[in-house]
């Protein structure tokens, strides 16, 4: 089966713009590049975020709501533990400048304030956390969604 006739894409054929989003903290973003770069490929807008486990304290980052970072490839964070800053650079190196969102550990409500809040800000209509292993379903808007 190509990725093209996966339900998953099917699913996404009519979205605009796709959050992808890692929902297990760390490295849990990288999962969804394979996803991210196709969504690219077909036309999508594709946005990145991640429940970071990285001290967000530490990075001097945009703030865009309380527990929600946004970091970019000349971001600063720790030295010995950053994969939301590696993964920006990295896109850096390849000639893309691509944000990825940061949301903190800070419990179910201030999540979910914090994810409201970069709809708001991105305007995505799709969103598919990247937590390989768990079935979450993908949520979809109907207008421009």
């Amino acid at each position: 089966m190509d990725l093209i006739t996966s339900p998953l894409f099917e699913r996404l054929q009519r979205a605009e713009h796709v959050l992808l989003a890692g929902a297990g903290g760390g490295f849990d973003i990288y999962c969804g590049l394979p996803l991210y770069f196709r969504l690219r490929e077909l036309g999508k807008r594709v946005s990145l975020a991640n429940l970071s486990f990285t001290t967000l304290s530490r990075v001097d980052g945009r703030v865009v709501a309380p527990g929600l970072m946004e970091v970019r490839a000349e971001t600063q964070g720790p030295v010995h533990y950053f994969p939301e800053g590696v993964l920006a650079r990295w896109f850096q190196a390849r000639g893309e400048a691509v944000s990825i969102y940061c949301f903190d550990k800070v419990g179910v409500a201030p999540v979910s304030t914090a994810w409201t809040a970069l709809q708001a800000e991105l305007g995505f209509g799709v969103q598919h956390p990247t937590k390989p292993w768990q079935d979450i379903p993908v949520q979809a808007q109907a207008a421009g969604g």
